[in-house]
């Protein structure tokens, strides 16, 4: 598993990002973290072997369980189990009711912070000597993920045997001797008393046995955000008479109910006759339905607009009406995808509510009856207290002011599903909403904020096509974060491509007279020389960079791809492109990047070996139709088209 970044605002690994995205991915597909694995229970063997005790002690639940704590729960000197899980039951107490016939005791420390300890002891060791054995414990904290188990301390004793001594050595240092403890009870030991006080156990509630009632499932889910998401203004549907319909226009003063539908889902037909009948309640509240057929979206066929106006007629519905393409759809899934971490495909009927200023606020998976509308609609516009009321089922403190939403985030949840248009209007509209007025001090966290909007401007736009305006961007981005190697790094490639490659080349010889012997900064002068068509500069800085570190992985790429496509016969060199793009493959998730894979196959195509470097190339266009994006996969399908062909790929 790849490490996850240590700080919000580094730029984490591509290892990292693969193997989030992929985790995500399986979420989504209705798969758990760990696959569905039951719960494992192990018993020490005391010859330094285990023995897989899971089914024998009951504990082998298929509960995807997440945290656990231990604790005496029923007072009886014998530790139960609390569980937190990912499926329900969300919570499960096992309670121990081993009869073995064996004694107990059981200690609750506390410190004294006048002689530097904690009150809870935490780091506390303590020995207890019986029958010739010596058993010690440690006052720990934070012993479970997400959880905390309980800091008394229990000492199993076994059938006999007189406690000779009890001792304890607390954090700040020195050793206290307690008496007077037998087994079979609960103790209080308090630091510098030497009195073990004998603890009366609070009586456990009676918790039946059995399995957990889950409610019948209703096929309908109401998703009230806690912070409603801009629709994209770029979106519109096509009405029956053909004219394209923005829903900018139709949210500009009273919110939209977006209908989806089908003539051949029957809850879908209920649903427009109940608007239909109720047409007069929710016009009056404020509410305009528009009802959008998607038959024939898998086949990318347009239903005849005067049968679905008849459908829609018999159902008594009279209200706006139209059919969405698949990139409509695909906009409302991706919306849908950045509240809903676990969202798979969207059922029919599937309705979505927009407040006025074309913000998403609800969403509907299933029948919506035109009651739980209305409410919803009363509860628009009042304030984002009111939302974040809305959007949970119970009570709580919200830590939003602690974990804002970074408009990056957002963006790339567009990006990822390859909208980088929608991407990109995101990211415009916040700096829209955040203009900075010449002369103004920002705050350190504004400042890296803007510049790490901008850059991710930069990159979208770079990647549509548009050097300059992407140039500006990148600039800006270093502007506001100036310490930033990788901003001022993409401002120099952004000048090269922008078509400056004198610029470029002094930005780049200037942060290489800062710092001579970085192996980033060589491989920034290898990048740039690339763009200017000075391969065989860039080969001899590229190799500098390799005799620093001879494990930079993208100059390693960089180099492969070269050997295997460059212009001129002097530079080309299969041998040596196989060799690099092999030694590639052994980085950690290498063999799951679409664009490493298609280095290895240009190269073994170089190299003379046409099946293995076709087989290849297959193989990684699969997995960037797959994952990728529209830009890599129209990059790499070019590539891979020529190798199949059996032409050299020449850059």
């Amino acid at each position: 598993m790849s490490r996850s970044p240590l700080v919000a605002l580094k730029d984490p690994g591509k290892d990292y990002l693969d193997s989030f995205s992929m985790l995500s991915q399986r979420v989504r597909e209705g798969n758990s973290f760990s696959g569905n694995e039951r719960n494992c229970a192990f018993i020490n063997r005391g010859d330094g072997s285990f023995s897989d005790m899971s089914y024998a002690l009951g504990l082998d639940h298929p509960d995807d369980s997440r945290g656990i704590a231990i604790t005496d729960f029923d007072g009886d000197g014998d530790p139960d189990i609390c569980m937190t899980n990912r499926t329900a039951p969300r919570l499960r107490f096992l309670r121990n009711d081993l009869a073995t016939g064996n004694r107990w005791i059981s200690m609750r420390l506390e410190g004294d912070p006048s002689r530097r300890c904690p009150r809870d002891a935490i780091g506390a060791r303590v020995e207890v000597s019986i029958g010739g054995r010596k058993l010690r414990r440690t006052v720990i904290a934070g012993d479970g993920f997400l959880s905390q188990s309980s800091k008394r301390l229990y000492f199993g004793l076994g059938k006999k045997g007189d406690i000779t001594s009890v001792s304890v050595r607390w954090p700040a240092g020195g050793t206290e001797q307690f008496h007077d403890i037998s087994a079979g009870g609960s103790y209080v030991l308090r630091q510098g008393s030497g009195l073990a006080v004998k603890a009366v156990m609070a009586t456990s509630p009676k918790l039946p046995a059995g399995a957990p009632e889950l409610p019948a499932a209703s096929g309908v889910q109401r998703i009230r955000l806690s912070q409603p998401l801009k629709v994209p203004t770029t979106m519109s549907f096509t009405a029956f008479n053909g004219s394209q319909v923005a829903i900018k226009s139709l949210t500009s003063d009273t919110p939209v109910l977006i209908n989806l539908w089908a003539t051949w889902c029957a809850p879908c037909l209920a649903e427009l006759g109940e608007f239909g009948r109720q047409a007069g309640k929710l016009e009056k509240a404020g509410i305009k339905v528009v009802a959008l057929c998607v038959d024939g979206l898998g086949e990318g066929e347009k239903p005849d607009g005067e049968h679905l106006r008849s459908v829609l007629n018999r159902t008594g519905f009279t209200g706006v009406a139209g059919y969405a393409g698949k990139p409509f759809v695909d906009s409302l899934d991706q919306l849908v995808l950045e509240a809903v971490y676990a969202h798979r495909d969207l059922p029919l009927p599937s309705s979505f509510l927009l407040d006025k200023g074309g913000w998403l606020t609800v969403i509907y998976k299933g029948r919506v009856s035109p009651d739980i509308l209305l409410a919803d609609r009363g509860k628009l516009g009042r304030g984002p207290d009111i939302a974040r009321r809305e959007a949970m089922p119970f009570a709580g403190i919200w830590a939003d002011r602690l974990f804002g939403t970074h408009p990056v985030a957002v963006a790339s949840a567009y990006s990822e599903g390859g909208y980088d248009d929608d991407a990109r209007e995101y990211l415009s509209e916040f700096l829209s909403d955040h203009p900075v007025v010449p002369g103004q001090q920002l705050e350190a966290r504004q400042a890296l904020q803007l510049a790490d909007v901008h850059f991710n401007i930069g990159g979208i736009i770079a990647g549509q096509g548009d050097p300059g305006a992407a140039l500006a961007h990148f600039k800006a981005a270093a502007r506001f974060n100036p310490q930033s190697a990788r901003m001022r790094s993409r401002q120099v490639l952004a000048t090269a491509e922008a078509g400056d490659i004198d610029e470029a080349k002094q930005l780049a010889g200037a942060m290489n007279n800062e710092n001579p012997k970085n192996p980033d900064v060589l491989t920034l002068l290898g990048d740039v020389l690339v763009i200017s068509g000075e391969q065989g500069a860039a080969v001899n800085a590229y190799n500098a960079a390799l005799r620093i570190n001879p494990r930079i992985i993208p100059v390693i790429n960089s180099l492969a791809w070269i050997y295997a496509t460059a212009a001129g016969d002097e530079l080309r060199d299969g041998a040596r492109a196989v060799e690099l793009a092999e030694f590639l493959m052994n980085a950690p998730g290498a063999r799951g990047n679409t664009e490493f894979l298609m280095t290895l196959a240009a190269s073994h195509a170089e190299a003379g070996n046409a099946a293995k470097a076709s087989s290849i190339a297959r193989g990684a266009l699969v997995m960037a139709r797959r994952h990728a994006n529209k830009r890599v996969i129209t990059r790499l399908e070019g590539v891979a088209v020529k190798i199949l062909n059996g032409k050299p790929v020449r850059e």
